[in-house]
């Protein structure tokens, strides 16, 4: 991904031996880079883009991954037979609060 972030999905993770070394690597399928104009209307907030299908396959180390994300289907301004996700980070996450669900820590 050369120094540059980038959305995928991960399909599997997988252990390799690599010159003796045991590497853990991901086959992932990245996204395609969002959409310009949806990003400006919606205040630099929304980043649609469509996957990539069997293009976008790549073999990455676990350790160039970042964040974990949630990519969510979504349907705005998209043209019949163009499936189109967004990003959203933490899903989940706000939503426990949100219901009141908290979880108590307990040191081991």
């Amino acid at each position: 991904m050369e120094d540059r972030i980038e959305f995928a999905e991960v399909k599997f993770y997988f252990n390799v031996l690599i010159g003796g070394t045991r590497r853990t690597l991901a086959l992932i399928c990245n996204y395609s880079q969002h959409d310009p104009l949806l990003f400006k209307n919606s205040s630099c907030t929304v980043w649609s883009m469509t996957s990539l299908g069997d293009e976008g396959l790549q073999i990455i180390d676990v350790k160039s991954i970042l964040a974990v994300i949630s990519v969510q289907p979504h349907d705005h301004h998209v043209e019949a037979g163009d499936t189109r996700f967004f990003v959203w980070e933490k899903s989940g996450l706000e939503m426990g609060v949100l219901g009141g669900v908290e979880e108590e820590l307990i040191d081991e």
